[in-house]
C-alpha cells in the first residue's frame, strides 16, 4: 500500500514529504520495509532535494524548505543502509547532507558510527569528504580521514583526490584554526625538491572530482591570479604533496584528477617549474592530457605572466598539424592534438583580456567559443557585458548580446538588469 502511495505521488512537490510520513509511520509501527521501498523513499527526498535547488523561483520551490530535506535524508539514511539499499543511492545521500554546510560533516560521521562495521563502505567516505571540499572544510577533510583510518578502511585514489582538492582549492580561513597545519618547517620546506593533478554536470552517485568541486573555474576571481597569500599557498601545497606522498605508499596510480589538483595547488603556490614537470611525468605516465589537466597547464603559465606559452597551448588544442609541430620540440604538445576544446579553455583567456580591459582580444575568444558551438557560464555573460557597458562599447555589447541569443542562453535577473541599464543609458544619450 505505502509502495502504490509513493509512486502515485512519485511527480508530486509534495512527494518527500510523503515519503518522509511513510518512513515515519513505518518506524513507529516497527515495519521492516525492503530495500525497494527505502530506495524509493530515499529517491523521492533526493530529486525534491535536486529541484528545490534548480527551480526555487518556481511556487512550489518555495513550500518544502532544503533544511527539512536535509533532516528527513538524515533521519532515513540508515534504515536505508539496514534494509540493504544500493550504496550509489546512500552515497548520494550523505553527499547532499555533507554538502550542506561546514559542519554538516559531523553528522555523517555519526551516521557512519552507528552503522554496523560490515555495513560501512569506502564510497559512504568519499561522499562524506566530497562534501568537506565542496566547503572548503579542511577541518571537516581531516576528521574524515582520520574517522577513516580509525574504521580500518583503505583509501582509495578518488578518496585521496577529493581530499587534495580540498587542501588545493581552501581558503586562508578555512585552515587558520588548526594548530599543526601552520608550522615553520612546513613553511620552509621546498616542494620543488620533492621527486616527484562548467560546465561540467553534477553527478551525486560518483563522488569523483569535478569542475564544479574546484574555484578555478568557474570562479571569475581565481581563473588566472594567483590568492595574494602565497605563504599559505605554499602550506596548502605541502598538504597537497604529503597525499601524493600517500597514494605512493599506498601502490596507488594516479589519475587525471590527482595531477589536475597537483597542478592547482602547484599554480597557486607559483611553483611553475613543478607545475610544468607534472605535466611532462603525467605524459610519461601514459595518462596524456585531457581537457581539465590542459586548463591547468594554461592557468600555471599565465600565473607566470607568460601568455605567448598559454595561447601555444591553446592554439594547438584539437589541431593535429599544430601539436605535431610543436611535439618536435616538446613532445609533451604532441597529446593536445587529442584534447577536445572546453568552454573553461576560451573563457580564461577571455576573463584575462577583460581584466586587463582588452576587450577587442576579449571579443575574440567570445566569438570563438560560440562559433564551437560551446557555451559560458552566466557569470562570464554577466561580467562581459557589464564591462562592456561601462566601456560604452556598443558595438561589442550588441554583437555579443547577438551570440547569447543565437546560443539560446537563458539570461538571469543579474544579466536582464545589466542590459536594461545598459539601453536605458544609451538612449537618454
Amino acid at each position: 500500500m505505502a509502495g502504490m502511495l509513493l509512486q502515485a505521488t512519485s511527480t508530486s512537490a509534495w512527494r518527500a514529504v510523503l515519503a518522509d510520513d511513510v518512513a515515519a509511520a513505518l518506524r513507529v509501527y516497527n515495519i521492516a520495509a525492503s530495500g525497494p521501498m527505502y530506495a524509493q523513499i530515499l529517491q523521492a527526498i533526493i530529486t525534491t532535494y535536486k529541484e528545490r535547488k534548480q527551480l526555487a523561483s518556481t511556487v512550489h520551490g518555495y513550500r518544502i524548505s532544503v533544511t527539512y530535506l536535509i533532516k528527513a535524508l538524515s533521519r532515513n539514511v540508515l534504515p536505508a543502509v539496514k534494509a540493504d539499499v544500493k550504496p550509489d543511492l546512500i552515497s548520494s545521500a550523505l553527499l547532499i547532507i555533507s554538502s550542506s554546510s561546514p559542519t554538516a560533516y559531523e553528522k555523517c560521521l555519526g551516521l557512519l558510527h552507528d552503522m554496523h562495521e560490515s555495513r560501512r563502505q569506502l564510497p559512504f567516505y568519499a561522499a562524506t569528504a566530497r562534501g568537506c571540499a565542496r566547503q572548503r572544510s579542511v577541518t571537516g577533510i581531516e576528521e574524515v580521514m582520520r574517522v577513516v583510518l580509525q574504521h580500518s578502511i583503505t583509501p582509495n585514489i578518488r578518496l585521496l583526490n577529493i581530499v587534495m582538492n580540498c587542501y588545493a582549492c581552501s581558503a586562508p580561513q578555512s585552515m587558520s584554526h588548526i594548530g599543526p597545519l601552520v608550522t615553520q618547517s612546513d613553511l620552509e620546506q621546498d616542494p620543488e625538491q620533492d621527486p616527484e593533478q562548467d560546465q561540467a554536470q553534477e553527478q551525486d552517485n560518483e563522488p569523483d572530482l569535478e569542475e564544479s568541486d574546484a574555484p578555478a573555474f568557474p570562479d571569475a576571481g581565481t581563473m588566472a591570479s594567483g590568492h595574494p597569500n602565497l605563504q599559505f599557498q605554499q602550506v596548502a601545497l605541502n598538504k597537497v604533496l604529503s597525499i601524493w606522498e600517500q597514494i605512493g605508499q599506498l601502490e596507488l596510480s594516479p589519475d587525471h584528477d590527482t595531477y589536475t589538483m597537483m597542478l592547482q595547488a602547484a599554480g597557486n603556490a607559483h611553483k611553475f617549474k613543478m607545475g610544468e614537470d607534472l605535466i611532462s611525468r603525467m605524459i610519461d605516465s601514459g595518462l596524456g592530457l585531457n581537457p581539465s589537466t590542459v586548463y591547468r597547464w594554461i592557468r600555471l603559465r599565465m600565473l607566470n605572466d607568460d601568455i605567448e606559452g598559454a595561447l601555444t597551448i591553446f592554439d594547438a588544442i584539437g589541431n593535429a598539424e599544430k601539436s605535431n609541430q610543436l611535439g618536435a620540440h616538446d613532445a609533451r604538445y604532441s597529446s593536445l592534438q587529442s584534447v577536445a576544446l572546453m568552454p573553461s579553455h576560451f573563457v580564461i583567456f577571455i576573463h584575462r583580456y577583460i581584466s586587463s580591459q582588452d576587450l577587442d582580444t576579449a571579443m575574440v575568444f567570445f566569438r570563438q567559443l560560440h562559433m564551437q558551438g560551446l557555451k559560458a557560464a552566466l557569470w562570464v555573460y554577466s561580467l562581459f557585458l557589464s564591462n562592456l557597458a561601462n566601456a560604452n562599447r556598443r558595438d561589442l555589447f550588441i554583437e555579443a548580446m547577438k551570440y547569447m541569443l543565437v546560443s539560446n542562453i537563458t539570461l538571469d535577473a543579474e544579466v536582464m538588469q545589466i542590459v536594461r541599464e545598459y539601453y536605458s543609458a544609451t538612449r537618454s544619450d
